[in-house]
Parts: C-alpha cells; sequence; structure tokens
C-alpha cells in the first residue's frame, strides 16, 4: 500500500508537467518542483508524508518524512518500506519521468525519520534505468 501511494504521487509530479517549449534540463526540474509543491505537505498513508518538492538546477528534490520511524531504525525498517527500490521503480517506469530524465532532469529523494533525521538520500538520473 505504501508503495502504491508512492507510486501515485510520482506519477501525479510527472504527468502535471506539460512541455509547450524545449525546457532546458533547469527549466524542467522547476516546473516539476513547482507545480507539486502546492499541495505539501500532503500523507501519502498512515505513516509517509509527502514533505516538500524543490529544484536546484536540474535537480528535483523530493521529500518523506516517515512519521512511525524511529531514529537508527533505516537500516532494519527500510526493507517494511522499500523506499529507494520504489522510488526507482516508479520513475524509470512511468514515461513521463523517464521522458524529463532523459532530458537531463535528477531525482533525489529524501527520507526522514519523525525526528527530522535523515535516514536515506538516493539520488536518480535516466542511466539509472537501464
Amino acid at each position: 500500500m505504501k508503495g502504491f501511494l508512492v507510486a501515485s504521487a510520482l506519477l501525479l509530479i510527472t504527468l502535471a508537467v506539460r512541455i509547450w517549449d524545449t525546457p532546458t534540463p533547469e527549466e524542467l526540474a522547476t516546473r516539476i518542483a513547482e507545480l507539486e509543491k502546492r499541495s505539501l505537505p500532503v500523507m501519502l498513508s498512515d505513516t509517509v508524508r509527502l514533505e516538500e518538492h524543490y529544484a536546484s538546477g536540474n535537480e528535483v528534490f523530493i521529500s518523506y518524512t516517515l512519521t512511525d520511524m524511529e531514529e537508527g531504525c533505516y537500516a532494519e525498517c527500510e526493507h517494511e518500506y522499500h523506499l529507494l527500490e520504489n522510488a526507482k521503480f516508479n520513475l524509470c517506469n512511468t514515461r513521463a519521468s523517464l521522458s524529463n530524465m532523459k532530458k537531463g532532469v535528477v531525482f533525489t529523494f529524501k527520507y526522514y525519520d519523525n525526528n527530522g533525521a535523515i535516514m536515506a538520500q538516493e539520488t536518480m538520473k535516466a542511466a539509472d534505468c537501464t
């Protein structure tokens, strides 16, 4: 269920981006972040909150809080969430996301515990989808 909700959020992000011209990767990253951040934060499930989107250069940063995860639990708890595995699967298997990455956009996912400590961070680009 958690994977489905995260997948749904990613799909909304990438489907919301329309290409009217030929934007640079930096412009494209900014569009993705701006379109999605209007509705944040939002609970994706009982335990996963999508916090923010922002762009820096050609990189889109997406931050989540795992509200039931205690500090230091990530190594033991990640298997329950499959966070990075799900993020990669969703980016690489969503046409709009893959298209954006092929145009030079990079996505960085950050996962925080319920105390605000970073638990994991992963950056993904088109080459990661091969």
